[in-house]
């Protein structure tokens, strides 16, 4: 098991450190995004880990990743077999939250076949990990409280709806526990707990 998250772990720094690079070869986007990645669309590399983070690096006994909502075509994924309903993730709108989405989609996409979204449906087309250009994507705002409503009123189901809908914020600031208190109050979270990091203002 160690093993398997250093391997998604790297994998997920070294993503988020290359940003798009102008390419002209597959081996210039293989030096900086990983084997199987392709110099494609007029100059930008494509993510090699688009059928799954720990298949694109050969571990055993791992197929390709469960498909979400936003694959066109099972190319780069299977159906789950399990018929989870989908979990969605809000990348917020700095880098450390995107970090954590992407590795709760790998673990929740990879490990336990449950189909999993980055961001709140309308806007999560490129903000996936497995998303053809790997780009880190930023959501349109900071906190989705009232998109947890949403969530909460259709059941968890979120691909039933047109609304913006997620069911994780994976980093929350003091600055909203009046929030995150009220949300609880109405039922319409869990209990909030630590997800072990420790903030500090510049």
């Amino acid at each position: 098991m160690m093993k398997f998250f250093v391997v998604l772990l790297t994998t997920v720094i070294v993503a988020a450190d290359n940003l798009p690079i102008v390419c002209r070869t597959d081996e210039q986007c293989q030096y900086f995004y990983g084997l199987g990645s392709q110099c494609v669309r007029g100059g930008t590399c494509s993510n090699p880990y688009g059928a799954g983070c720990l298949y694109s690096n050969d571990i055993e006994n791992f197929e390709k990743r469960t498909c979400n909502s936003k694959d066109d075509s099972t190319a780069d994924c299977i159906k789950s077999s399990l018929e989870y309903h989908e979990v969605r993730v809000h990348n917020l709108d700095w880098e450390t939250p995107v970090l954590y989405a992407w590795i709760m989609q790998i673990f929740l996409s990879e490990f336990l076949q449950v189909p999993t979204l980055v961001g709140m449906g309308f806007d999560s087309a490129e903000a996936s990990f497995y998303a053809p250009e790997m780009l880190m994507t930023f959501s349109n705002q900071s906190y989705a409280w009232d998109q947890l409503a949403v969530a909460h009123k259709v059941g968890g189901r979120c691909e039933d709806t047109d609304e913006a809908c997620t069911h994780v914020i994976p980093e929350v600031w003091n600055n909203q526990e009046a929030k995150w208190r009220k949300a609880l109050e109405r039922g319409e979270i869990d209990q909030v707990t630590s997800n072990g990091e420790l903030e500090r203002y510049p």
